[in-house]
C-alpha cells in the first residue's frame, strides 16, 4: 500500500462516525418531550403530537457534524440541532446529543436531549 493512502486510512478510522440513516429517535427529559424525524417528515411530542415537514437540512460549513434542521407544522415551528456527541436521559446513554428550539405560543423554548439513529 503506498504510504500516502496510510495516513488516510487513519483519518477515516479515527472520524466523527456517520450513520448509515438520515433518520433519528429522539427523548428529552424535565420536561418530557419527543421526536422522531428523518429528513423529510417529523413527529413532534411536546405535549401533544404535531406532524411536521423538515423543509431544510444541512451540515455545518465544511465538517459532518452538527447538523441543523427547520421544521414546520400547522401550529408549530422547531429548529434543531444535532450533534455527534455521547449523552444521557433517563432512557440511558444515546450517540448523539439534540437541541431543539421551538415555541409555546409567544415563549420561546429550548429542549435538550439525546437521540440514537432508528
Amino acid at each position: 500500500m503506498p504510504a500516502r493512502v496510510c495516513p488516510l486510512i487513519a483519518a477515516l478510522a479515527c472520524a466523527s462516525p456517520l450513520y448509515a440513516t438520515d433518520s433519528w429517535q429522539c427523548i428529552g427529559d424535565a420536561p418530557d418531550w419527543r421526536l422522531d424525524f428523518d429528513t423529510a417528515q417529523a413527529r413532534f411530542v411536546f405535549p401533544a403530537p404535531t406532524e411536521m415537514e423538515v423543509v431544510q437540512h444541512s451540515a455545518a460549513e465544511g465538517r459532518d457534524w452538527p447538523r441543523a434542521f427547520t421544521l414546520i407544522g400547522a401550529r408549530d415551528t422547531a429548529i434543531v440541532v444535532l450533534e455527534d456527541q455521547t449523552c444521557t436521559t433517563s432512557g440511558g446513554p444515546q450517540p448523539l446529543q439534540i437541541h431543539v428550539l421551538t415555541q409555546r405560543g409567544q415563549t420561546p423554548i429550548l429542549l435538550t436531549g439525546c437521540c440514537a439513529p432508528r
